[in-house]
């Protein structure tokens, strides 16, 4: 069944939005803000399909101009979507993913 749910797509009401969805917005929003994403993190309690969805999605969605160092941020995303989180890691990667991008921002 994993595999099935893997290669799925998920369908949602104009109610419902996607975990993954709420956290990309605190990655994408003008002021990174590390307490209001780890709180979110703690409550969203998101699954690995979630970070990987956000680890690909990312690179496409931000703005690396808005950074100091544009090609680190580039080679940032692009290694996290190379190592993506194990079994078990999805928040510690989200974390240490936006913790980075926090630290590179202008």
């Amino acid at each position: 069944l994993p595999t099935i749910i893997s290669r799925g797509t998920r369908l949602y009401t104009h109610e419902q939005t996607a975990q993954s969805d709420r956290l990309m917005a605190y990655f994408l929003n003008e002021t990174l803000d590390p307490t209001a994403f780890e709180k979110e993190l703690r409550s969203a309690k998101p699954t690995l399909h979630e970070a990987n969805e956000v680890a690909h999605r990312l690179p496409f969605l931000i703005d690396p101009t808005k950074y100091r160092n544009p090609a680190g941020v580039k080679k940032m995303l692009l290694e996290a979507q190379r190592t993506l989180p194990m079994s078990g890691g999805a928040q510690y990667f989200l974390k240490m993913l936006f913790m980075g991008l926090h630290m590179e921002r202008k």
